[in-house]
């Protein structure tokens, strides 16, 4: 795979550097160009029912109309070939940068094709009409079966008998000419093939003769009305029709199940021409960017990735809030800074960084420039996302259960070769549990997958893993807050570092929610920052009161202890030992409470 990525940039190059060329591949002839992939798996259904039948496996295939292949695919198929022949000439003239690469890659691998259809275009030209094709009318050519033309010339001639009882009704009836065109009409009926038609004011002339015209049918605003002679004639016209379809359907039968055969060379030709036009649209964004695209340079036993100023493809092309798109880098080393936790306020492009770092990578592995000023990267084997918020109501699984499934196969399958970008890990319950989730997830990632992991998250404490995990580094997106008036200014702008705070009552007032309640939640959210605050320093003092505690237990028991072994004979160490229990018990216990005390305020 890496290495078609690395052979697929110089023909990109092409593409992007030489603008004559490209207008006239892709705007001249790939206009031409039909959806090869449906009809080669048409083609291929029925050489695979006519292989059928020939081994015993069927009795007998079935038709082409059928699966869906009919004369019109045959033309569609003949034209790509004959735009693809035509191709062949700018492609073999070039001779810009990497003219070696486009012969061998791209004109060889399609003059190769576009001669193997050589019999194929024999068989459409001798067996199709293409100039009643240029119509719309799609039929076999009268030179292929002498018994067409011979059915075509009976079907013309009764079609001018016709037109002679038309001429002998309206003559007959006497009627005036209108603007319009004949008074009488000959129209074909679905009951009866054909039908004479007169306006509804000109009705009273046909009942007037009733022995030579029957009523066919009284509309709005006509009358349709036939003959004996009408009758007769628009059945033996049903007839050669019919004849003439039999014909058709059998030739056309024969003519597919032949260029059936092909479908092997169609998969290739569209295979090849949907890479040309991959190439080419790559090249056509490239081009048409407001800013820079480069070409990536991809080091397959890399461990970098490199992202100087790099953009999000998408947005910069939607002109975001009509202003440009903010520049951030990304570098990261599978040694020593392989994840990188993000912190910010919501709404500060936390999530289009991480989404943008994971689509330049993705641009660069398929072969595309990508929108950085300079890009180095490894070679990845997988970008896995976990981001946004959803659920499966119908087989009873939460947001929150499908966060964890997808963190769950991250991790089964994530690797030293793998590119993960999470977003909001754990926010789906309680506050102590989603930290513990994400500060456990993101450390296996980076001890045991080591792979490279872009987490974005509002857990401010898990900038903590910086300084308790080797290959950490804190992140953060910049906003600017106005103390007078309250108002945050998103800058967008990636900085090192964890940020200080969450923006979080900054954000609902920038998108409108009323005073009352965002002044309610700013005086809650300082009741709990200094309730937090009292029981840490709460727990602080009855820390030091326990060490305090435990300093005076260990030196009463120091002094009992050394009372006891200060005996000069075994029967004074007994005695002492003795009357000094129940202090060394008491000791003991205080000790043990202690402990208890200090392992609970931690």
């Amino acid at each position: 795979m890496q290495l078609e990525v690395l052979e697929r940039t110089p023909q990109l190059a092409v593409c992007a550097t030489q603008e004559v060329f490209r207008r006239d591949v892709f705007q001249r002839h790939f206009k031409h160009v039909a959806e090869l992939d449906r009809l080669s798996t048409k083609l291929h259904r029925i050489h695979a029912a006519v292989q059928a039948a020939k081994e015993g496996a069927s009795t007998k295939p079935p038709s082409s109309a059928r699966l869906g292949v009919g004369v019109e695919d045959l033309v569609k198929l003949y034209d790509c070939v004959v735009e693809c022949n035509s191709l062949l000439g700018p492609l073999g003239s070039y001779a810009g940068p990497c003219a070696a690469t486009v012969r061998t890659e791209i004109h060889d691998k399609l003059h190769a094709i576009v001669c193997a259809f050589a019999p194929f275009i024999q068989l459409v030209e001798h067996s199709i009409d293409l100039e009643e094709a240029k119509k719309g009318s799609y039929i076999i050519s009268q030179r292929f079966d002498p018994r067409m033309g011979e059915a075509l010339k009976r079907r013309d001639a009764l079609l001018c008998k016709l037109q002679a009882e038309r001429q002998a009704a309206e003559e007959l009836l006497d009627l005036p000419r209108r603007r319009e065109g004949d008074a009488v009409k000959l129209i074909e009926d679905p009951t009866l093939g054909f039908a004479l038609r007169v306006v509804k004011r000109d009705q009273p002339a046909v009942l007037g003769r009733k022995k030579e015209f029957q009523q066919v049918r009284l509309n709005k605003n006509e009358m349709l009305f036939t003959t004996n002679r009408v009758k007769l004639l628009a059945a033996k016209h049903r007839e050669v029709c019919e004849e003439y379809q039999q014909l058709q359907s059998t030739l056309v039968e024969k003519a597919t199940q032949v260029a059936a055969t092909y479908w092997p060379l169609t998969e290739q030709l569209a295979e090849l021409l949907g890479t040309i036009d991959v190439l080419g649209a790559f090249a056509a964004v490239a081009l048409n960017a407001p800013a820079v695209y480069v070409r990536p340079r991809m080091e397959p036993e890399g461990s970098e990735l490199r992202l100087e100023a790099c953009r999000h493809a998408l947005l910069e092309v939607q002109g975001v809030q009509q202003s440009s798109v903010i520049a951030n880098s990304c570098i990261m080393n599978a040694e020593n800074a392989r994840l990188h936790v993000i912190t910010g306020p919501n709404m500060g492009g936390k999530s289009t960084y991480i989404r943008q770092v994971a689509l330049c990578v993705f641009l660069a592995q398929m072969g595309s420039f990508v929108p950085c000023v300079s890009c180095t990267l490894p070679v990845f084997k997988q970008i896995m996302c976990r981001v946004g918020a959803s659920d499966l109501q119908l087989r009873g699984v939460s947001t929150f259960l499908a966060e964890m499934v997808e963190a769950s196969a991250i991790l089964r399958t994530a690797g030293p070769q793998s590119l993960v970008i999470v977003d909001e890990l754990g926010r789906g319950t309680s506050t102590y549990e989603g930290f513990g989730l994400a500060w456990g997830i993101a450390k296996d990632l980076v001890e045991r997958a080591r792979c490279f992991t872009l987490f974005a998250t509002h857990f401010l404490e898990l900038s903590a893993l910086e300084g308790a995990v080797q290959g950490v580094r804190n992140y953060h997106v910049k906003a600017a807050v106005c103390k007078e008036k309250q108002r945050i200014t998103f800058l967008y702008n990636l900085q090192e570092g964890h940020a200080d705070q969450s923006y979080g009552i900054h954000v609902a007032q920038f998108a409108g929610l009323p005073d009352a309640i965002t002044q309610r939640a700013v005086t809650m959210s300082q009741q709990l920052e200094a309730a937090e605050k009292r029981e840490k320093r709460r727990s602080v003092g009855a820390l030091v009161g326990a060490d305090a505690g435990r300093d005076c237990a260990l030196k009463k028991l120091k002094g009992l202890v050394t009372s006891a072994f200060a005996a000069e004979t075994p029967e004074v160490f007994s005695e002492t030992v003795r009357k000094e229990a129940s202090d060394i018990r008491n000791c003991l216990r205080e000790l043990e409470h202690y402990a208890q005390t200090q392992v609970a305020s931690a």
